[in-house]
């Protein structure tokens, strides 16, 4: 009685944390939808990124809203939660996928860290408000202390490669586990397969090849909306199997 009552509490909680999981993975999937509204709208495109640390603070402190976003916060705060995704992935494939779905989710945290770590937005909003009120050799040198946030921040740069290239090698793991386990379908790893590596080739377009914003961009975009289908339908796998289905 005593053991049963224990497996029972056992399947509720996994069913709790198969539900949590699914909740994540919508959330990612309305910040993917949230952002591409949000480039439709005038003066929030991707054009609207600055490039000297004095068009940041400027626009930081005129559109904060605006600055943050393109500093990549509501990213970072997707990436955070969506740790607790891939722990729900790790969980429900771990018997028969050990390997292959706890590398997906030590890469994907360790992305996530340095994307915690390295993400520049609340430091440049900080800057901007001293740079509003500076004046000559402060404001040369609150816009040295910008580059050296920017360097580690941007897009682009080295410091934000390593934090999306081992997040979407973490990705890449958990699919390959997907195809591995058979407790997702095939066609839910193939899908990831194929959106993860097109996030891989534009990350390493972007940070390596000068010039190939075009190319890159015509990579991402399908990548992007086959990443938000495989959101949409691991959250439907995943509060499945809270309710015992497969």
């Amino acid at each position: 009685m005593r053991n049963e009552l224990s497996e029972n509490g056992l399947s509720r909680n996994l069913g709790a944390f198969y539900r949590l999981g699914a909740i994540v993975a919508i959330i990612a999937l309305g910040a993917g939808l949230l952002d591409i509204i949000l480039s439709m709208i005038p003066g929030w495109g991707v054009d609207t990124v600055p490039h000297t640390a004095a068009e940041w603070f400027i626009q930081l402190n005129n559109q904060p809203l605006l600055g943050l976003r393109n500093l990549d916060l509501i990213n970072l705060m997707v990436a955070l939660i969506s740790i607790m995704l891939y722990g729900a992935l790790f969980t429900a494939m771990k018997e028969k996928a050990l390997l292959s779905s706890l590398l997906g989710l030590v890469f994907f945290a360790l992305g996530t860290f340095l994307f915690f770590a390295y993400n520049g937005a609340l430091a440049m909003m900080e800057l901007s408000k001293a740079y509003a009120t500076a004046a000559g050799d402060e404001k040369k040198a609150l816009e040295a202390a910008a580059y050296a946030v920017l360097a580690k921040a941007r897009h682009g740069s080295l410091g934000n490669f390593w934090v999306f290239f081992l997040s979407e090698i973490g990705t890449l793991f958990m699919v390959i586990a997907m195809a591995q386990s058979a407790v997702f379908s095939k066609a839910l790893a193939w899908l990831g397969l194929g959106a993860t590596i097109s996030l891989l080739i534009y990350t390493l377009l972007d940070t390596f090849v000068p010039g190939s914003k075009n190319i890159a961009m015509a990579i991402v975009v399908p990548g992007g909306l086959a990443m938000m289908v495989w959101n949409a339908l691991v959250a439907r796998q995943l509060w499945a199997l809270a309710d015992g289905k497969k």
